[in-house]
């Protein structure tokens, strides 16, 4: 019967993209459980919060220091947001003959550890989002799946399922099926797209209808009141992105200097418990004492900026969410920083109105959050595309492209690479072995300084 099946699928040129299909209702189930299980546990500890604020205390260290341990001893692969994991594979050469290394990034144990010590971050007060871990497990899940179907499509490319997975993986995410698309194309440019479009678009889609279909159609941050654009304001708009664009690459540069220092000073496990410990107290501490709105990803934040009618500048908001998701993403846990990234842009963006332009809040929200968010990652179309799909405001799509766009240039005075880009060569080294990475490095130093090996 097996076998009789792989002749008819090897004979049915157009069930190719059954592999895809399957993976991506995979994706969208998994990416809806955990979904679920992030806003659960959130939502405890928010009443945990209002009720007896002084456990934190003790649950954050606690909890900050088991997620960390997860990682530690489960799966070292698991740690951080999950994106540089998915670069280095699809960077990697020869991916079908490092099966066994790739499953140290994008195995079944790397996905346990991830939602768990996500999820115990999250328990503990940090402000991680679910959105790079879901591209991780979404990019692994397709790659498992993908490589079984291998056997009766020998030219099913790897690096296609990565891709494909990737897109899925935050289509299920952030309820935005084209934010999704467009993310796939921006950060893996350098695949042959055009081979696999119609798999990776109907991925995509299965993926999404899964996810809208369990949970409901709905917009992730609701829909906002924006002012109709008035091109005087355009002025603001550009000073805004351009302060927005260095606000988020000075984000990712903090991110990648702390955790290289961590890295090379921290050799003891002692010494890196001890710092997630710190961290988990230092969160606790802002949580109680400077503002309780430190706690989680910051998407309730972002709602409530975009339905509130003040414009009262909140200066603690506005620093908390910047070094909140800092905290959490060093003390070794893994989670991910497009949610706080978006949270920590729309209170810039909210702090910004506040001091120049009250009456148009609501669109500088949304213009800091497109703004921070390409600082992080420099990849301004998804940053727009994912907005725009967020609070269905087509009216202010001008504003927000030219954000992008702009955030995008003022970014890289901070720093030429995103770190997630910083990040992939720690993540290399589950890929090649120590001879390899010295000829690599070698090779790249030759192409830096022009010198023909």
């Amino acid at each position: 019967m097996l076998d009789w099946c792989v002749v008819h699928l090897r004979a049915t040129p157009s069930m190719q993209g059954l592999p895809y299909w399957i993976a991506a209702f995979v994706t969208a189930l998994v990416a809806v459980g955990y979904a679920f299980s992030h806003l659960q546990t959130h939502h405890f500890l928010e009443q945990l919060v209002r009720d007896h604020p002084q456990w934190l205390y003790v649950l954050s260290p606690a909890c900050f220091l088991a997620s960390w341990l997860v990682v530690h001893h489960m799966a070292r692969g698991a740690a951080g947001s999950g994106i540089p994991q998915v670069l280095a594979v699809f960077e990697c050469s020869e991916i079908s003959k490092r099966k066994k290394s790739v499953r140290a990034l994008l195995g079944f144990r790397v996905w346990v550890a991830k939602i768990l010590s996500s999820l115990l971050a999250v328990l503990g007060g940090g402000a991680l989002g679910i959105e790079g871990p879901t591209i991780q497990l979404g990019a692994g899940i397709f790659f498992s799946i993908g490589k079984r179907f291998q056997k009766i499509w020998a030219h099913l490319r790897p690096e296609y399922f990565l891709v494909a997975g990737a897109g899925a993986g935050i289509a299920a995410a952030f309820n935005t099926p084209l934010g999704g698309i467009v993310y796939s194309i921006e950060e893996f440019s350098s695949a042959q797209l055009s081979r696999f479009k119609t798999f990776l678009i109907t991925g995509v889609i299965i993926s999404g209808l899964t996810a809208q279909t369990i949970l409901g159609t709905y917009l992730y941050l609701g829909v906002p009141k924006v002012a109709v654009f008035d091109k005087s304001i355009l002025p603001w708009v550009i000073g805004l992105a351009i302060l927005g664009g260095l606000w988020g690459g000075l984000f990712g540069r903090l991110i990648h200097s702390i955790s290289v220092w961590r890295a090379e000073n921290l050799k003891n496990t002692w010494q890196k418990g001890l710092l997630a410990i710190s961290m988990g107290l230092t969160v606790a501490v802002l949580i109680i004492h400077v503002d309780s709105r430190t706690l989680g990803a910051g998407r309730n934040v972002v709602v409530d900026l975009l339905q509130k009618t003040s414009t009262e500048q909140d200066l603690s908001l506005l620093l908390t969410r910047f070094l909140s998701p800092i905290l959490a993403y060093v003390s070794g846990a893994a989670g991910g920083i497009f949610a706080p990234s978006l949270a920590a842009g729309g209170t810039f963006g909210h702090y910004f109105a506040g001091i120049f332009k009250p009456e148009h809040s609501n669109l500088f929200v949304l213009i800091g959050m497109i703004a921070f968010l390409t600082g992080v990652t420099r990849l301004p179309f998804t940053s727009f595309v994912l907005v725009l799909e967020m609070t269905d405001r087509h009216s202010a799509l001008f504003p927000m492209m030219i954000a992008a766009v702009i955030a995008n240039a003022s970014s890289k005075l901070i720093d030429s690479k995103t770190v997630y880009e910083h990040m992939v060569p720690l993540f290399k080294k589950h890929l090649y072995k120590d001879e390899e990475l010295e000829e690599m490095a070698a090779a790249e130093l030759a192409i830096k300084e022009k010198i023909v090996p």
